[in-house]
């Protein structure tokens, strides 16, 4: 039987092992295990990679603020949703979008994920109807 850890485990003398060394350890970590999960998807269904791209950029196109549950891919059967990560890193790469803070996400149990900033986003424009209906 294991025991979880707590405070009282780690007293922060050198001899206490965190699980990564650093944040960033971790970050690279997750960045390595996002793209593994891309190149899986990519071999189950080839051209998967562009056709997400696309879909981020579409998206960004029409919604300012999201977080990634919110874009709806399409994701391989035998894929999952890790392989999103480096789809939404690509579509920043790309200039489409920016990482903007974090917000709960109902796919993790309200957990903190990266909320994104559309680069690309156009506000609907609103007809001559539409105007004079907002004035009264």
């Amino acid at each position: 039987m294991t025991r979880r850890h707590g405070p009282e485990d780690f007293d922060g003398d050198d001899n206490d092992a965190p699980l990564f060394a650093s944040v960033d350890a971790a970050r690279a970590k997750g960045h390595a295990a996002a793209g593994h999960a891309a190149s899986k998807a990519a071999r189950i269904e080839p051209g998967w990679k562009q056709a997400a791209l696309e879909t981020v950029r579409s998206f960004a196109l029409r919604t300012e603020n999201f977080l990634s549950e919110h874009v709806p891919f399409e994701i391989p059967l035998g894929a999952d949703r890790r392989a999103l990560g480096s789809i939404m890193k690509e579509a920043e790469r790309l200039g489409y979008i920016r990482a903007d803070g974090a917000a709960p996400a109902v796919s993790s149990n309200s957990s903190l994920k990266t909320r994104w900033r559309s680069l690309i986003f156009r506000a609907p424009a609103h007809s001559d109807a539409d105007a004079r209906s907002r004035r009264g």
